[in-house]
């Protein structure tokens, strides 16, 4: 065996502290992520300006799905967020109809593509 090299107490289990806060007009929005002994433990508050915790999400899932989690959580927040705010204002909900109103013959990139191919053409 090398003596030079460094050989970790067997009692000593990686652990993980890691906390964010975010200011979001006036709500305060913070997350704890504690992770050891294979657990991580999440927890996010979300507060008012009284530091009233008016929403909260807390829980434990396996320290090694922490990315994967964290990437579903996100996605699906932010598709929700986005879904209910588009309820909320009636105007996108407008254009969508008409875009589904042209069916087959609307496309998002049929001015970029004639744009293009004028370049193209020069």
């Amino acid at each position: 065996m090398n003596e030079c090299g460094w050989i970790p107490d067997e009692n000593q289990q990686p652990h993980t502290d890691l906390h964010r806060h975010m200011v979001d007009g006036v709500h305060h929005h913070e997350i704890t992520v504690t992770a050891d002994d294979g657990t991580a433990r999440v927890r996010l508050d979300i507060t008012d300006p009284a530091g009233v915790i008016i929403g909260r999400i807390s829980g434990e899932i396996p320290a090694g799905g922490l990315s994967a989690a964290g990437d579903l959580l996100g996605s699906v927040l932010s598709a929700a967020g986005l879904a209910h705010t588009a309820l909320a204002d009636p105007e996108p909900i407008r254009i969508d109809r008409r875009r589904l109103g042209f069916g087959a013959h609307w496309a998002p990139l049929d001015e970029e593509a004639l744009l293009v191919g004028r370049d193209r053409a020069a």
